[in-house]
C-alpha cells in the first residue's frame, strides 16, 4: 500500500522497539525489549536487505550481547531478594519508591544498630560522614541548645548535608533506644554513580522527606510538644542536620 517491502517493515519495527525499550523504567524490561529489537534488525539486515549490512550486523549483535549480560546479572539478582520483615518495613517506610533490586543494593552496604538513650548521634557545625535512617524509636533535633522538634521512625537524618556537602545545621539525640539504619558517604555516593536509575529515585526519595518535614515542622509539632503525646501516625518530623 505505501510501497514498504519486508525489509521496511522489519527494520522499522526494530526501530519502534528500540524507542519502546528506552522508554520503560524498570531495567529489566527494558533489557528484555532492547534485545528483541537489535536482533529483529539483525534479521533484517543480515537477510532481508538487498545486501547484508555487516557493520550494523556487527553493532546490533554487540547490543544483544552486552544487553543480554546485563539480563543475567539482573535475573540472577533479583532470584535472591528475599527480604527480612524488619527490611520490608524499612523499605515501606523510607525507600517506598525505589524498587527492589536497588534497594538490595542499598541493604548490601548499609549497618544497623541500636543507639542507647541520650546518645548525640549528629554534632551541630559538624561533617557527617553519613546518612541515616531511623528505624525504630525517637529523637530530638536541637538548634543552638533549643529543642526544634523529634524524628522518629522512617525519618532521614542528614540527607541536607549528604547532597550539598555542608557542614550540619543542628544536633540529634535519641530520647529512648534507637535503631537505626545509616550508609557511609563514599559508599552511597559510589553506588548511586555506577546506577543512575538509583540516583535519580534518591534525590526524589530526598525531595519528598523534606517536603514532609517542611509540612510537619510548620504545620505540626512545635518545640514544646513531646511527640509520644501525640495520637496520630508517628510521622513526626523535623529539619534535619
Amino acid at each position: 500500500m505505501f510501497g514498504l517491502t519486508l525489509y521496511d517493515v522489519v527494520i522499522n519495527l526494530s526501530y519502534l522497539l528500540f524507542l519502546v525499550g528506552f522508554s520503560l523504567k524498570d531495567i529489566l524490561w527494558l533489557r528484555i525489549v532492547i534485545i528483541i529489537a537489535a536482533s529483529t534488525d539483525i534479521i533484517g539486515r543480515a537477510w532481508l536487505a538487498p545486501e547484508p549490512l555487516y557493520s550494523d550486523i556487527i553493532w546490533c549483535a554487540f547490543d544483544v550481547a552486552v544487553n543480554g549480560y546485563q539480563l543475567a546479572i539482573i535475573l540472577r539478582e533479583r532470584s535472591t531478594l528475599n527480604f527480612s520483615d524488619e527490611e520490608k518495613l524499612l523499605h515501606t517506610m523510607a525507600f517506598r519508591n525505589i524498587p527492589e533490586l536497588q534497594f538490595r543494593r542499598l541493604l548490601n552496604i548499609s549497618t544497623r544498630q541500636t543507639l542507647p538513650n541520650a546518645t548525640t548521634f549528629v554534632e551541630q557545625h559538624s561533617e557527617l560522614n553519613s546518612l541515616i535512617v531511623i528505624y525504630d524509636g525517637l529523637a530530638k533535633v536541637e538548634v543552638d541548645g533549643a529543642v526544634v522538634n523529634y524524628m522518629r521512625n522512617g525519618n532521614f537524618v542528614g540527607e541536607i548535608s549528604f547532597l550539598t556537602g555542608n557542614s550540619t545545621t543542628a544536633s540529634v539525640t535519641t530520647l529512648m533506644p534507637t535503631s537505626i539504619f545509616s550508609w557511609k558517604k563514599s559508599d552511597l555516593k559510589e553506588l548511586m554513580n555506577k546506577d543512575s536509575e538509583l540516583h535519580m529515585m534518591m534525590h526524589s526519595v530526598f525531595s519528598a522527606d523534606l517536603l514532609l518535614k517542611l509540612v510537619n515542622h510548620t504545620g505540626g509539632t512545635t518545640s514544646n510538644e513531646h511527640p509520644v503525646a501525640r495520637e496520630d501516625n508517628g510521622e513526626v518530623c523535623a529539619p534535619s542536620g
